[in-house]
């Protein structure tokens, strides 16, 4: 075992082996960069030149045999395990960093700089250098040829350039000897390295030429007759040159732009101690000081950022640059496309937005994340304002509805309808769109119920009152409906047994208006026929423009009014009605285009249409429905009207009823004109088609008249209303709020309304059956004497106003009206949220995600006008969102 010193002359002065294999080696300079190549692969590798490129040599490992010198520079004989390649020489021998790079393994002992592997113990220095060896092979001797080969300058060895791949030796100073003693010695070659400061002094005398010493950075080593002082007109057009007295030249344009040239710490972290201007020279053809030069240039070329960048942006700005993404919102236009675009039209204009914005340079925040975050902060700012309002109230219900979008995604709105907590009127507001199968695969009652308590778990349950669908047997199942499993929550969330609410279920009024008439329909085989020939119409036409030209060009030959034949859908409440409407107009111009199709063109279809609109009974059943379906259809708007509630709702429908009761015994307005009606039939040249084999004559006109007004009228009527009585019957609950209507009170009757009151209270909670019970007799006898000449609308939005004190007075029967008014009538809001949804979500932008599609559709459901959006929170709250690069002045 033997320590070495931390002195150049440790370093390898001896050609490596590897694996017993003699060593090639390629000198490149300057730099001197060369590489340790075993034998096997010399072949391939001969006479290799390293300019600035690497060669990855990972598999060029194994055992590598030195020469070094000791402190008293005695020889000695080394053998380093599973060494790597040499990455450049002199200044990065044995470079832990290259070596780790290309595949080494190091292990450092805990608290020592020292490295182990395979039993060799390395010492490194503060540069990622080895210098030091401590352990050495056992009983090694040293020949004669092995110390005159440590003796030999490596310097010298260095520049020796090998012209073939070198042969296997048994002593490793036989063939650097022989190329010691030929006659083709380099020039530059210095001699016998020098031991000691004073033989380096002699041998840089007897030189006539100074050949730069291989260890620059020591301080030790001096340059023979140069004197080591410092220049100072060395530092003439170089701004970059420093020195420093007592340690030596930095530069500083390598220290800032952390450059190290050769690989190396000299001249950034570490002085050049080689006080030469041929160091200085040198220095600045490497590549590391040309690129920080050209860096530095680059840097003054541009202005000072940190000096010009603004650190704020406006406020008003960021306001303004908010307000164009939300009027693109507002108005249903693509908005990450084209937000960029209206900044520079703003631009254009005058204003300056987008030039503003980009203050920051290395944020300009009109990205795709950043209008996504706008748009965010827009929706939630909105959305906080639903929240709370809907907090504030004391009774809400939820409306929720599911369709399908353009991407066949299943999307399922979710509304409220509450009181308003200041000025007492019924609200009902957009909470949010889902996407129902973003992590399922099955629509189902468990799915629709655990969708709307996640979103409503922040909410009360005890202020929930009802819950509004359309009437689908998934949401209105009575042992695994939505509503049932909504309902089971609300109760498991509920810690007061004696007041528990449990909400009550609703089907919409509009949904069960149309499935009673459309039902009513389909009992009647006629009927059901003259609803699919509607429909055929309609295609015939609509699919074909030189068809829908030839009916224009028909109504204007006949004088009728030009228009087209409208859809029939049975999902579209008012199209049935519309579409009879419509062709009871055109129905002569229509027949004669379907006859001129059938007879110049040959159309068998359109022949068939003919023949069925040239029928009398057509003729009834057309006038027939346009006298029953508007009414339905003036009821069917009530109800889809927001503000509306169950009491009008109820009364209106009650008025419908009894004018559809009417008809059966008197004809309606169209049904009288029937007379007339054929008559224009035949003055535009139609025949009339009472029944095959009957003649056109009085009798037989009056006998298929008497045939419609027994097979069709009469069973159509009788079952329409038999349909709305069944699907509009008051269940328990809303049975129960007949006390609120004046005019049904029993005043004489003590006991009236015990029960009902009774029902209401146990199914809502909030009071006592008793404390309810004895207000009620209270309140009625208020009402027989103060009440009386008020309807039971009114009645109800006074004691939920607040309005003369009688919530005050009664606050239980307030209570109970307030329940009775947020029960949700319809779900029409929902259909309208699904209309705005297929303008806002098309065809081009069916990859909208849920998270933009409820912002945009937050904006224009419930959204002000864009003069009347509260920017500066939506500004505010983008600005605190994180830490951004911009911030607001």
């Amino acid at each position: 075992m033997a320590s070495f010193g931390k002195d150049p002359s440790n370093l390898i002065t001896a050609p490596m082996k590897v694996n017993g294999q003699s060593l090639d080696f390629e000198v490149d300079t300057p730099g001197m960069t060369f590489t340790v190549i075993p034998e096997k692969v010399a072949d391939n590798l001969k006479n290799i030149e390293l300019k600035k490129s690497r060669v990855d040599f990972k598999s060029f490992t194994g055992d590598a045999e030195v020469m070094l010198l000791d402190a008293e520079g005695n020889p000695v004989k080394a053998m380093l395990k599973r060494a790597l390649y040499i990455p450049s020489c002199p200044y990065d021998i044995f470079s832990i960093k290259t070596a780790v790079k290309n595949g080494a393994v190091f292990k450092f002992k805990e608290g020592e700089s020292v490295m182990i592997k395979d039993g060799t113990t390395f010492n490194i220095d503060e540069h990622n250098r080895l210098y030091y060896l401590n352990t050495l092979n056992e009983n090694t001797s040293f020949s004669s040829e092995d110390k005159e080969i440590v003796n030999m300058s490596l310097l010298k060895f260095l520049r020796k350039k090998a012209s073939k791949p070198a042969s296997v030796a048994e002593k490793p100073g036989e063939e650097f000897a022989a190329e010691e003693n030929s006659s083709n010695r380099d020039q530059t070659d210095v001699g016998p390295r020098p031991t000691s400061e004073k033989e380096l002094g002699e041998a840089s005398t007897s030189d006539k030429r100074s050949v730069p010493t291989c260890f620059e950075d020591f301080s030790t080593a001096k340059r023979g007759k140069h004197a080591v002082v410092f220049n100072s007109k060395w530092k003439r057009g170089r701004p970059w040159l420093k020195y420093t007295p007592g340690l030596g030249m930095f530069c500083e344009f390598c220290q800032e732009s952390d450059k190290r040239p050769f690989d190396r710490e000299v001249w950034n972290k570490a002085p050049c101690k080689r006080i030469r201007l041929e160091s200085i020279q040198a220095h600045e053809k490497c590549v590391a000081h040309i690129d920080s030069v050209k860096r530095k240039a680059e840097a003054r070329a541009q202005p000072d950022i940190a000096a010009e960048i603004i650190p704020a942006v406006s406020f008003q700005t960021m306001t303004k640059v908010f307000a164009c993404l939300y009027f693109l919102c507002k108005q249903r236009i693509a908005h990450t496309t084209n937000f960029e675009p209206l900044l520079d039209f703003i631009g254009f204009l005058g204003d300056k937005l987008k030039e503003k914005v980009f203050v920051g340079r290395n944020a300009h925040y009109t990205s795709r994340k950043s209008i996504q975050e706008y748009l965010k902060c827009l929706s939630d700012v909105l959305e906080k304002d639903i929240l709370e309002e809907l907090k504030s109230s004391q009774q809400f219900s939820l409306m929720f509805d599911e369709t399908t979008d353009c991407s066949v995604r299943e999307q399922m709105v979710l509304r409220a309808r509450y009181i308003h907590s200041v000025n007492g009127n019924i609200e009902v507001r957009y909470l949010k769109i889902i996407d129902c199968l973003t992590d399922i695969h099955t629509l189902d009652a468990e799915t629709i119920s655990s969708i709307v308590v996640k979103y409503i778990e922040d909410l009360s349950y005890k202020h929930l009152k009802g819950i509004g669908t359309d009437g689908a047997a998934v949401m209105t199942g009575r042992s695994n409906g939505a509503i049932k499993r909504i309902r089971q929550k609300q109760l498991s969330a509920q810690n007061d047994e004696e007041f528990k609410c449990e909400a009550v279920g609703c089907h919409c009024t509009a949904h069960t208006l149309n499935l009673a008439s459309q039902q009513a329909g389909d009992h009647i085989s006629y009927i059901k026929k003259f609803k699919e020939i509607l429909r055929q119409l309609y295609d015939f036409f609509d699919n074909s423009a030189v068809r829908s030209a030839g009916l224009l060009a028909m109504q204007k030959l006949l004088g009728c009014p030009e228009r087209k034949v409208l859809e029939p859908s049975s999902t579209r409440w008012l199209s049935i009605g519309n579409a009879v409407l419509r062709l009871k107009d055109i129905l002569p111009s229509v027949v004669c285009s379907l006859e001129r199709e059938a007879e110049e063109r040959g159309n068998a279809v359109a022949a068939g249409l003919c023949r069925f609109l040239s029928e009398y009974e057509f003729a009834c059943t057309l006038l027939l429905l346009c006298d029953v379906l508007p009414k339905v259809n003036v009821l069917s708007r009530v109800f889809q009207n927001s503000s509306v509630d169950f009491s009008t709702a109820m009364q209106l429908k009650q008025s419908i009823v009894s004018m559809l009761e009417s008809l059966k015994s008197v004809e309606g307005e169209n049904l009288k004109a029937l007379d007339s009606f054929i008559l224009q039939m035949e003055n535009a040249g139609i025949t009339i088609k009472y029944q095959r084999g009957l003649r056109q004559d009085c009798s037989s006109r009056e006998e298929a008249k008497t045939r419609f007004m027994r097979n069709i009228k009469g069973p159509f009527l009788e079952k329409l209303l038999a349909n709305i009585d069944d699907r509009f019957a008051d269940g328990d609950v809303l049975g129960a709020f007949s006390i609120f209507d004046p005019a049904k009170m029993k005043f004489h009757e003590k006991e009236y309304g015990n029960d009902n009151v009774k029902m209401l209270i146990e199914r809502f909670g909030g009071f006592s059956v008793d404390q309810a019970i004895l207000e009620w007799g209270i309140y009625k006898q208020f009402c027989h004497d103060n009440l009386l000449a008020l309807t039971e609308q009114q009645i109800l939005e006074k004691l939920c106003s607040g309005k003369d004190n009688l919530s005050t007075v009664f606050p239980i029967m307030s209570f109970m009206a307030a329940c009775y008014r947020v029960l949700p009538p319809h779900t029409v809001d929902c259909e309208r949220d699904f209309s705005q949804m297929k303008i806002i979500k098309t065809c081009l932008r069916n990859r909208m995600t849920e998270t933009t599609l409820d912002g945009i559709m937050r904006i224009v459901v419930e959204g002000p006008t864009v003069d009347k959006f509260p920017y500066d929170r939506a500004v505010k709250m983008w600005a605190e969102t994180k830490n951004r690069r911009l911030k607001l002045d």
